[in-house]
């Protein structure tokens, strides 16, 4: 029995299946808030950053962009606390084997 997310389908052997769309859509633009509120230091901030990013590298997407913004709920003047990430399904072979290489690197625990 194989487990599917989204993009990515994961089989009992180990084996993962990365399938995409000739288009690249859906496109998706998500932000990931990280405010001094509740992450106070910088380190903890990144660590939830990159884990938002290693979740949907994980369900089979290809992330297009990823860079901080200003939220202006939270962040002082200057700063910019949270990522703004747009993704989407892989369009081409160059891109499931970038997501492929981000899946190992996530299950063998690589930083």
């Amino acid at each position: 029995m194989s487990v599917p997310l989204d993009y990515a389908e994961y089989f009992p052997d180990g084996s993962v299946e990365i399938s995409g769309c000739k288009d690249g859509h859906p496109r998706i633009t998500a932000v990931v808030p990280a405010p001094d509120v509740n992450t106070p230091s910088e380190e903890e901030r990144v660590q939830r950053h990159n884990q938002a990013c290693d979740a949907l590298y994980l369900r089979g997407y290809y992330i297009v962009s990823r860079r901080r913004i200003r939220n202006t709920t939270f962040d002082r003047t200057g700063q910019k606390t949270t990522l703004k990430v747009i993704y989407r399904p892989c369009k081409n072979k160059r891109e499931v084997e970038q997501v492929h290489r981000e899946i190992l690197r996530i299950i063998r625990g690589s930083p």
